[in-house]
């Protein structure tokens, strides 16, 4: 069973901002460190950190102590708290074990671009050495930033009332200030006496950019078809125009036969084809990351039925004075479903009023569209906060609200109304609030959700845009 049948959810995957692993099996996605290099939210950042304070600390062992930079090795073993990875049957890891790790540990020193100071990144070892693919890659990443992940794995739990359990060791995490692997010990999530970790789904993927397929066969190849054209050698052949041209083929025949020696030895000898790689692995990464969970076939449900369950489960709330937490979950599933990827990583925060609805906060990453306009049209940072009222709200409560309300006028905050007589005062509130302090406060009903949601269904690729351009155009300009 999944994360969410276990602990009686009734989410889908599209609601969830972890992936939704079964701990019984691996689930065939990776832990990509190119994917946490090109996202902008707090938690890639500081786990990023983390995996270049490694790898660099690594490469410069590799030249002054090998003998240190082999016992460091020795922590990349075997990580299988996140469940994610090529394993069949119950998770048994595929990184690197005993049994390979000498193997690979001298492939990796002995390696040219490692020598020559080629590579950078800890990705890069997947397109230059041998026995190293992104599964490998994915569980030495895994163990680089666990501490980062089980900080991340308490927050969701917190979020979605997952029972921790105290006191728990986690296995080794690397440590950024001092250097060095060490263990921690706290609340920890464990099922079957087996911890585990939860991964935010925009740190996974299935491996298609960053590969030394991609490498060589779109990279490599071109500039040599390119560069036996300008030198006119015996591999050129014409068109009937009289076009010159130099097929892959003849090229693989003649010398560059696809292997990771050969690649190694070309980006010694042309970095800047290399350098032109990896500026277009992280554009993609940049851009990609939405439509994984249909790839990788891990979301069981039709997003039409995910739909029509959060607006029948938005109904159910409705009719019922009684539903406080699983209202608040159900917004909660909705936003995930409505804003990702552009909003990452909800977590708990501090309560902004006093009468003790919860807030969550998430990271504001878009790169277009309406969120990344509110930042650098306001000069707010990049988070957005949200309070759902599972109670029928009238004006009285309402004006009460905004009196006890302490809004930080950095953040945009979402109101969440199950019912509420009638908007127009809470947007004159809201534009006051605007025009005293330039806090920007957005009022959304259980109406609104369903309307943004139906866009889903529309096949709108912006579900939310248009709908809260309206909606600030409303409050800086109320009238």
């Amino acid at each position: 069973m999944k994360i969410s049948e276990i602990f009686n959810l009734n989410v889908s995957q599209y609601e969830l901002d972890f992936i939704d692993i079964d701990p019984d099996k691996d689930t065939r996605l990776f832990v990509d460190p190119g994917f946490i290099r090109n996202r902008k939210d707090a938690l890639s950042i500081e786990s990023l950190e983390s995996i270049e304070s490694f790898f660099s600390f690594f490469l410069n062992l590799l030249k002054s102590n090998d003998k240190e930079a082999r016992v460091l090795f020795n922590y990349l073993h075997e990580p299988n708290e996140t469940c994610l990875g090529l394993s069949k049957g119950k998770p048994r890891g595929n990184a690197i074990g005993n049994k390979d790790s000498d193997k690979l540990f001298k492939a990796i020193k002995q390696n040219p671009t490692v020598v020559n100071s080629n590579i950078d990144r800890i990705e890069d070892l997947l397109l230059f050495v041998d026995g190293i693919g992104p599964d490998k890659i994915s569980d030495m990443t895994t163990n680089i930033i666990r501490k980062n992940l089980w900080e991340y794995t308490k927050k969701q739990c917190q979020l979605w009332d997952i029972p921790l359990k105290n006191n728990i060791e986690t296995n080794y995490c690397w440590d950024n200030v001092d250097k060095k692997w060490i263990k921690y010990k706290g609340d920890s999530l464990v099922i079957d006496k087996k911890r585990i970790l939860l991964v935010p789904k925009n740190f996974v993927s299935i491996c298609k950019n960053y590969t030394p397929n991609g490498l060589y066969n779109e990279f490599i190849l071109t500039f040599l078809q390119d560069d036996n054209i300008k030198k006119k050698s015996p591999l050129v052949q014409h068109r009937k125009d009289k076009t010159p041209f130099v097929t892959k083929i003849s090229l693989k025949r003649n010398g560059s036969k696809y292997s990771k020696d050969f690649i190694s030895q070309f980006v010694i000898k042309y970095p800047d084809v290399f350098y032109k790689f990896k500026q277009w692995a992280d554009n993609n990464a940049a851009k990609s990351n939405w439509g994984i969970i249909d790839e990788a076939s891990i979301a069981s449900n039709d997003i039409m039925n995910v739909i029509s369950s959060i607006k029948n489960r938005l109904i159910e709330c409705l009719s019922s004075d009684d539903c406080d937490d699983l209202y608040r979950k159900v917004v909660l599933g909705a936003l995930e479903l409505l804003f990702y990827p552009d909003i990452v990583h909800p977590e708990f925060n501090r309560n902004i009023v006093k009468r003790n609805e919860p807030s969550t906060i998430f990271d504001n990453v878009a790169t277009e569209g309406f969120f990344y306009n509110l930042v650098h049209k306001y000069k707010i940072i990049r988070k957005v906060e949200c309070i759902s009222f599972p109670k029928k709200t009238n004006k009285k409560e309402i004006d009460r609200l905004f009196d006890e309300i302490s809004v930080d006028n950095k953040v945009p905050v979402l109101l969440v109304f199950k019912g509420i007589d009638d908007v127009e005062p809470v947007l004159t509130r809201c534009k006051d609030t605007f025009i005293k302090t330039g806090s920007i406060v957005f009022p959304l009903t259980t109406d609104d959700l369903s309307v943004m949601l139906d866009n889903i269904v529309d096949e709108k690729s912006s579900p939310y845009d248009k709908f809260f351009v309206a909606r600030l155009n409303k409050i800086v300009s109320y009238k």
